[in-house]
């Protein structure tokens, strides 16, 4: 299994299934994502895109499960600002006239 598929199993086992909402997430995720991953599989770019968009969660996932749930908000909380301006930086403003 690959290492990031690991994590977010670990996660899921440990955080999620412990607690109604968490479980209901689980229930939603595997009546869909069984449809959704044959539509990703079948487009390579769409697959990398997700991959990329899922890495932010696979970090959160291996934090929670390393320093728990208060070091890992506090610490995603502190980055955010820094997301946010990154983000700003590569998306190109308009030009206003």
């Amino acid at each position: 299994m690959q290492p990031c598929v690991v994590i977010l199993q670990k996660f899921r086992d440990v955080y999620l299934l412990g607690n109604r909402p968490g479980r209901a997430f689980v229930a939603l995720y595997y009546r869909y994502s069984p449809s959704a991953a044959r539509l990703i599989a079948e487009r390579p770019v769409l697959r990398r895109t997700v991959a990329l968009c899922l890495l932010p969660f696979v970090a959160m996932g291996y934090s929670f499960l390393i320093l728990g749930p208060i070091p890992t908000v506090t610490l995603f909380a502190l980055l955010l600002p820094c997301f946010v301006f990154i983000i700003r930086l590569l998306i190109p403003r308009r030009i206003q006239k």
